[in-house]
């Protein structure tokens, strides 16, 4: 009976260069577009990425998270305040994860 093939668990030297090559790729990017780069630090600041990655239960795009939070500011003009209080609401509670939330 023949056993299945599995990869090793080890880091690869293949594996390796890819993770090199995709974090290169993403510094140059972000220097190309200083502006949406300075614009993604201004949700940061906001506190918008650590409310949104709590909800998506994983780490969100800096670039995307600034577009996201730009749009519902345009749409909702109080959104700061409202954003304000969700955190403050979240880290009062200090829920362990999204689904105890909407529990």
């Amino acid at each position: 009976m023949s056993q299945p093939n599995n990869p090793p668990r080890s880091l690869s030297r293949r594996r390796l260069l890819q993770g090199m090559a995709a974090l290169s790729l993403t510094a140059a990017c972000a220097s190309l577009f200083p502006a949406q780069m300075a614009a993604a630090q201004q949700s940061e600041k906001s506190g918008f990425s650590v409310v949104s990655a709590f909800l998506a239960s994983r780490a969100t795009s800096p670039i995307l998270s600034q577009r996201y939070y730009a749009a519902l500011n345009r749409h909702y003009p109080d959104f700061p305040a409202r954003l304000a209080a969700l955190a403050a609401y979240l880290d009062g509670q200090k829920f362990a994860h999204v689904d105890d939330f909407l529990q």
